[in-house]
């Protein structure tokens, strides 16, 4: 007995050891150089929204237009900048905390329910993961999103699935003795309940929709579990006691509400029809009408060789019967069922809330492989061997780990914390607005018009701006109906008006002596949903292009009377 808990000890000793070789390779990768790059466009709604909050307790926009978008987001945005001022670091702190914090929080969750070497190997995945460092180095709500959305999944299988075993059971049986006589008590025992778990996962779930909405397709992955655990308990049992259990019940009850509900409610029917078919200006890019895009991203160099573990990983939950392996299968896969087959459009940020059960499931099935194979090594190679069986086991997974260092992502993670130009993050691909800016800003004269792709990110580096040129921008005005007093449609961010046509544009070179036009490289030149084709061929036919970032993610174009400027290449004269 004593040597079990002298060996339990000695375990725990090596796997905190390993968490915190973990945490520390994740900080580094998350923190270090976190304000080095420019500011991603879409970044800069919650850097006004945060900044308007604090000077003004309201998350408006440039334009005075508010941002309530994500607002638990903006206010943790907020509090950065009250400590440690406006700027790319404070603003990107808050999603590389929670990012940082995501890591611990699925190591206990795999440690609880697939074990201590599944939880290390989840650690290690979630850790150097270039999908988790991308995000979390970036200011948008999806790190605040995945760590509440997990909570709250995991808290309602403790929930759902407690059986009586769980902490707070007892604590639940002395809460609810008073309602003894109708029974309650029994009824939760007989089901599993604990709503003291229920109760958390309600919390964590709201907090989760209030940060993202598509927190609901958490209900179309429970839809999805009850019907596996129907069958599967219909295969055990019989058929009499699956259609008494709780999850052919509850199924019942969602779908005739469900029905219901549609049929009866209108304005419920309009609001689901528009969900589905909704598609923003930028979503008509053939990448995101790819209904393949999800399964091109598990299985590609990206996630390599994650994508097969997940195979093996959701293979072993299923042939073993593994409930709470098969709860998060079901989650994830209605995830990818919804964006797949149902929504309009899909992009690979909408998979992130759900990305830990991927690498949970990976790390399931590599622990596995690692375990089944441990007795035929030791026989094999170690049968002499006076190593310690914790000592063999430690030394065979690292042999099974010998991958990690050779796999594409991981060469990707360790690239993205040095990289301050633009380039791919691990999430999305950056800009160099900053650099772009600061070519333009002592060469601007006073009567000089500045057009840009990205308006306000433009006026954030440069402090002015006076057109706007994206059309998904336009599009978006005109969904929401924003015009000035003179019946132009203006920009939801920044609250300049569009150039629209070419024709505008010769307007305005006839007002003006020299136009400046700064755009993203991939918006002008290859994505036409932004620039179409017509205005792209007018720009580089009669603007004369000035310089290019180091980086090549963003070009400056001028138009003068006077003739043409010195031209740059490359961020050098």
């Amino acid at each position: 007995m004593l040597k079990d808990e002298k060996q339990n000890n000695r375990h725990n000793k090596w796997i905190l050891i390993w968490l915190l070789g973990c945490l520390a390779i994740g900080g580094f990768l998350r923190f270090y150089n976190l304000g080095g790059p420019s500011i991603w466009v879409d970044e800069l709604n919650h850097l006004y929204a945060g900044k308007y909050l604090l000077e003004e307790g309201s998350p408006k926009l440039p334009s005075g237009e508010l941002y309530p978008r994500a607002l638990p987001y903006s206010k943790l945005v907020s509090h950065s900048f009250q400590l440690f001022g406006v700027n790319e670091f404070s603003l990107r702190l808050p999603s590389a905390v929670v990012g940082f914090l995501c890591i611990p929080l699925v190591f206990l969750v795999a440690k609880r329910f697939f074990g201590l070497l599944p939880a290390a190997l989840t650690a290690l995945f979630m850790a150097i993961s270039p999908f988790e460092i991308g995000w979390s180095r970036i200011s948008r709500m999806y790190t605040l999103f995945q760590f509440f959305f997990i909570s709250g999944v995991v808290a309602f299988y403790l929930g759902f699935e407690s059986g009586g075993r769980d902490r707070f059971s007892k604590f639940q049986s002395k809460l609810l003795s008073p309602f003894s006589a109708v029974r309650l008590n029994t009824l939760l025992e007989k089901w599993r309940l604990n709503v003291i778990w229920l109760f958390v996962s309600i919390v964590c779930l709201v907090i989760s929709f209030l940060v993202h909405q598509l927190t609901v397709l958490f209900l179309a992955g429970l839809l999805l579990y009850f019907v596996v655990m129907f069958f599967i308990q219909w295969r055990n049992e019989n058929l009499q006691q699956a259609l008494k259990s709780k999850y052919f019940i509850l199924l019942s009850v969602a779908g005739i509400v469900g029905i219901l509900a549609i049929v009866g409610v209108p304005k419920l029917r309009s609001f689901a029809s528009y969900a589905i078919l909704y598609a923003p200006k930028w979503t008509e890019m053939p990448k995101f009408q790819d209904r393949k895009l999800y399964l091109d991203f598990v299985f590609n160099n990206y996630n390599f060789p994650m994508g097969v573990l997940f195979v093996i990983g959701a293979y072993q939950a299923l042939s073993r019967l593994h409930r709470f392996g098969i709860f998060a299968l079901s989650v994830f896969l209605a995830c990818i069922f919804m964006f797949t087959f149902v929504f309009s459009y899909r992009h690979l940020q909408y998979l992130y809330s759900v990305y830990p059960i991927l690498i949970m499931l990976s790390a399931f099935a590599f622990a596995n492989i690692v375990s089944s194979e441990f007795p035929h090594i030791k026989t094999s190679w170690f049968s002499k061997s006076k190593l310690s069986e914790s000592t063999l086991k430690g030394l065979i997974l690292c042999m099974f780990l010998v991958w990690v260092p050779l796999a594409p992502s991981l060469r990707l993670s360790k690239r993205i914390p040095f990289n301050e130009g633009g380039g791919f993050n691990g999430a999305i691909f950056l800009t160099e607005m900053r650099q772009a800016c600061d070519y333009v800003r002592p060469r601007l004269g006073e009567h000089d018009l500045v057009i840009s792709s990205d308006a306000l990110a433009t006026l954030y580096y440069l402090g002015e701006v006076d057109y706007n040129i994206n059309f998904s921008d336009y599009d978006l005005a005109k969904d929401n109906n924003l015009k000035r007093d003179d019946g132009r449609f203006f920009d939801l961010y920044t609250g300049k008006p569009f150039v629209r046509t070419v024709s505008h544009f010769k307007h305005l070179m006839e007002q003006s002596d020299t136009i400046w036009l700064l755009s993203e490289e991939y918006k002008l030149l290859r994505a036409s949903v932004y620039i179409p084709p017509k205005m792209r061929e007018f720009v580089l036919s009669n603007f004369e292009k000035v310089f290019t970032t180091d980086g090549g993610s963003v070009l400056v174009f001028r138009y003068s009377k006077e003739g043409p400027a010195l031209k740059l290449s490359n961020g050098h004269q």
